[in-house]
């Protein structure tokens, strides 16, 4: 039994009132209601449409209010997030609730002979339960017919195939490329939580689709922060018949009858456009700081990777550093060897590097940096210079000893790499040098077996930091290597690949853990974690081995990613081998489940 308009306003004006037994009382035989957590009961429903001004596609209807009433009193949730207006409106909406109404006030002059949608979502939800009324929208024409025609379709992230919430997709009469730039959208939709939009209100004719995550609200693509995508091709609406069946059952499991009626069904429904942004040249100085005593970081933006020129303004030393990029280039942190350097008051340098101005065009740029020194303080239990190297390395790795803070230097013959044999330490051969980039770090390249214990020792004494400070005691460390049988490889024999192509293993979290070329239809994993990846394959046809994004001014789309339909679950000392037809289901439906949006993590 459903409930009427009455029988719930009783019902939620006890529970205002506490009086749950009551409530009962008044539907103890409807089937309509599930139980409360106090045992009362609780409105499932979602408000019910009773009337509306203008009704549900009127014809000729020229006032820029819009008012529906429900059968219950109503909120709006997120209401500017989730309505939308077609065709879009450049001067914002007012959208309220009172009782059981909810207006809409247009600010743009109405457009003559134009089908109107307003798209409310999800956001008319009850006023107790907040139960939504889902994918409500009202239309109405200035015109003297409605147009119903409709597209839709999906809006999935070009890189992850993730779908994505919140984008305007958007329908324009003009064939014209310079539209979507210049021209606000003529129909507009915005995608729901699974990136699904529909687009109402067309005519029958064709028209071309874009998506915009508008960072300005003016429903066109005139900033480069913004995400775009592009359907290459016009689309034609139209309307099918179709024929669909509805069985009446006599009880739970005996048919009475199955009836047969039409339905239209709008084309095209099922379009996938791929979300990018495209590439913002940007390159600049952001600042510096005295971090430490023998550590300055310049912060950069810093897109071509490259190291400023300095030039010292207050001190002749040129070599008076060295400098750890990190992999983006982004902060530089510079440790000072020179110790009269470091035991400035005032530090005064210039940098010379390329800056990008307001039209992308990378251009030289000199900034003076000016620095002051603070109370550094040494711990009174400082030992000097100490290291860190992991106690189990993996096979095609080498073992590295990580310093707290650089050292002056680290030869081969300031350390000893020894191996136990019978219960022996044993001196062996062995080659150490400087990490590129990373002055922190020493990396070992030695003989190893994967049966055998080994140890680092480094007398005290032998290496001093950038202020002269020596170990005070022995630095010893031992590791081993992990055996074959603690890994796993994976290999995938792949169909319908285009090449050069790449495949990146995921963790969950979608973090690349490993990159590999596809050969000859082949990708191989080897010498893998037991654990559970997830794979992506990316088609890369400029073939500079990552994934790059598209270019709407030159008509190039973002290269193309698949990904491997499920979660593969490796053990120790076993191989797996799969097979993967890359295009065997489409884009919008590859994302397998258990992979953490980068979006949401953002």
């Amino acid at each position: 039994m459903e409930l009427n308009s009455q029988q719930r306003d009783t019902i939620k004006k006890l529970k205002r009132l506490g009086i749950a037994a009551l409530a009962g009382l008044v539907t103890a035989s409807c089937a309509n209601m599930g139980a409360g957590p106090q045992g009362g009961y609780k409105d499932q429903a979602a408000p019910k449409y009773v009337s509306s001004t203008p009704t549900p596609n009127q014809s000729n209807y020229n006032s820029k209010k819009i008012t529906i009433t429900f059968d219950e009193y109503v909120q709006l949730n997120d209401a500017y997030g989730q309505v939308i207006v077609s065709p879009p409106q450049k001067n914002p909406i007012s959208i309220s609730s009172l009782g059981k109404k909810v207006t809409v006030e247009l600010e743009d002059s109405l457009i003559p002979d134009r089908t109107y949608i307003v798209d409310f979502g999800n956001s008319i939800v009850d006023n107790n339960e907040s139960n939504p009324l889902n994918d409500y929208y009202i239309s109405f024409s200035t015109g003297n017919a409605i147009d119903s025609f409709v597209v839709s379709g999906k809006i999935i992230d070009a890189q992850t195939l993730a779908p994505v919430k919140g984008v305007y997709v958007g329908a324009y009469e003009s064939a014209a490329d310079s539209a979507f730039r210049k021209s606000t959208m003529d129909y507009v939709a915005k995608t729901n939580a699974n990136g699904i939009f529909k687009i109402r209100g067309l005519k029958e004719k064709q028209y071309n689709i874009y998506a915009l995550q508008d960072a300005n609200s003016n429903f066109k693509f005139d900033d480069k922060s913004e995400s775009i995508a592009v359907l290459g091709t016009p689309v034609k609406t139209s309307r099918i018949e179709r024929t669909k069946f509805d069985t009446v059952y006599k009880d739970s499991t005996v048919i009475d009858t199955i009836k047969a009626r039409k339905i239209g069904v709008f084309k095209p429904d099922s379009l996938v456009l791929r979300l990018f942004k495209e590439i913002k040249h940007q390159q600049y100085f952001k600042n510096a700081t005295w971090k430490e005593k023998e550590q300055i970081v310049l912060n950069f933006v810093n897109e071509k990777k490259q190291l400023p020129t300095i030039t010292p303004l207050n001190f002749k030393n040129k070599d008076w550093y060295r400098v750890a990029t990190g992999v983006t280039y982004d902060t530089l942190t510079y440790w000072i060897t020179d110790t009269l350097v470091a035991q400035m008051d005032t530090i005064r340098f210039a940098i010379d590097y390329e800056k990008t101005d307001s039209m992308e065009r990378f251009v030289p740029k000199r900034d003076t940096i000016q620095l002051y020194a603070k109370k550094w303080k040494r711990d009174k239990k400082y030992k000097g210079p100490e290291f860190e190297i992991k106690r189990v390395v993996d096979i095609y790795a080498k073992p590295t000893l990580k310093w707290k803070s650089p050292v002056k230097e680290l030869t081969k013959q300031q350390v000893k790499v020894q191996e136990k044999a019978d219960s022996v330490w044993v001196d062996i051969e062995f080659d150490i040098q400087q990490v590129a980039n990373e002055p922190k770090n020493y990396e070992i390249d030695m003989q190893f077996s994967s049966e055998k214990l080994y140890r680092v020792r480094i007398d005290s004494g032998m290496v001093k930091d950038l202020s002269g400070f020596a170990n005070k005691e022995r630095l010893e460390s031992q590791f081993k290597y992990k055996k074959k049988s603690d890994y796993s490889n994976l290999d995938l024999n792949i169909k319908n690949v285009q090449t050069p192509a790449f495949a990146e293993l995921l963790n969950a979290n979608e973090v690349v853990l490993r990159t590999v070329p596809v050969n000859g239809n082949k990708v191989r994993f080897e010498n893998l974690d037991p654990s559970d990846y997830f794979v992506r394959l990316t088609e890369d046809a400029n073939n500079d081995g990552k994934w790059t994004t598209g270019d709407y001014d030159k008509k190039v789309e973002p290269e193309n990613t698949y990904y491997y339909p499920s979660k593969i679950t490796l053990r120790a000392n076993w191989d797996r081998e799969e097979d993967w037809d890359i295009k065997a289901k489409r884009q919008a439906e590859q994302r397998p489940a258990g992979l953490t949006s980068k979006d949401k993590k953002k």
